[in-house]
């Protein structure tokens, strides 16, 4: 027969095993509250302290990849660990390409997987990125109105520069090439 145990929040019974308890490993058996429970009080605990978390998780991982063995380990097994999947990989730098673009709005996740299939906004090429209009670094926002695809090739001679900037540049390069109706080495 199958043993059951109560949680000790909820108080329902459920039967005693690691889909249901999760395990204390000091103690060497199952926890007092169920699985379910105590994501509902992580959940609970991180929207209460949100702030002091995520400065507290920043220091910490600067002080620990400050020491260069440990800086090297990582990137280590990252090299090995993307050599080793690389279909995941790909999936892993647009999900985070998404991510990045998106600002968890699922209106803005729509809205980029639609740019992606796109032509490049500047050249027409193949679209492979995101580039935001005013950049990130000079206050822009992670808004529908500021993202468009582009290609790799574009975004990377973009740089900092917004879109007026950048077009402007873009227009004097070409300016320098062309002159007239007449081509100028």
């Amino acid at each position: 027969m199958e043993e059951l145990k109560a949680c000790s929040r909820c108080k329902v019974l459920k039967s005693a095993t690691l889909d249901n308890f999760g395990f204390n490993k000091q103690r060497n058996k199952l926890k007092p509250h169920c699985k379910e429970c105590g994501r509902k009080a992580s959940r609970e605990r991180y929207s209460n302290n949100r702030d002091e978390i995520c400065l507290y998780d920043r220091i910490n991982a600067r002080e620990r990849y400050k020491d260069p063995i440990k800086r090297a380990r990582k990137q280590v097994r990252m090299r090995n660990w993307f050599a080793a999947n690389p279909e995941k990989r790909e999936e892993y730098a647009k999900s985070k390409k998404i991510r990045a673009a998106s600002n968890k709005n699922p209106l803005t996740q729509e809205w980029v997987q639609i740019l992606l299939k796109d032509p490049c906004f500047y050249c027409g090429n193949s679209c492979e990125s995101i580039d935001h209009v005013t950049p990130v670094s000079r206050n822009g926002t992670d808004d529908v109105t500021n993202i468009m695809g582009v290609c790799k090739e574009c975004n990377s001679s973009k740089k900092d520069k917004n879109l007026f900037e950048f077009l402007i540049a873009k227009q004097k390069e070409y300016l320098t090439v062309f002159k007239g109706d007449k081509y100028v080495d």
